[in-house]
């Protein structure tokens, strides 16, 4: 029971400790090279076009003129902004710090109460 909560709550610090970090294009906004030198395949991002929509998906590809994913492609010439999704080192260790404090809690409590209802 013990090593199962502790991995539930490993597995929910990994997923949850990213932060979204703008990125600046290499070589100035709208240059062709721009994204290519700051963005590779896997990494997972959020676009904010010139029509005010947002877009949150993984790269699959940057070319010149765009930025491709799974489902969509953006035109370089459409973005206003890009932001990156960072894993943080701090948060992780916070997270999985009050996950152990909250774990040994709840151990400790649910071995009080064993031991009071059924004498163990």
């Amino acid at each position: 029971m013990r090593t199962t909560s502790f991995l539930i709550a490993i597995t929910c610090s990994v997923c949850a400790c990213t932060s979204l970090q703008p990125i600046e294009p290499a070589g100035g906004n709208g240059s062709p090279i721009a994204y290519q030198a700051v963005l590779t395949p896997g990494d997972r991002v959020r676009i904010n076009t010139a029509d005010g929509q947002t877009h949150e998906f993984r790269v699959s590809a940057v070319y010149d003129d765009r930025i491709d994913g799974e489902e969509i492609s953006i035109s370089i010439d459409q973005i206003v902004s890009v932001e990156t999704h960072v894993f943080n080192k701090g948060k992780t260790a916070a997270l999985v710090l009050t996950g152990v404090v909250a774990l040994k809690g709840l151990a400790d409590y649910v071995d009080a109460v064993t031991t009071i209802a059924f004498g163990l």
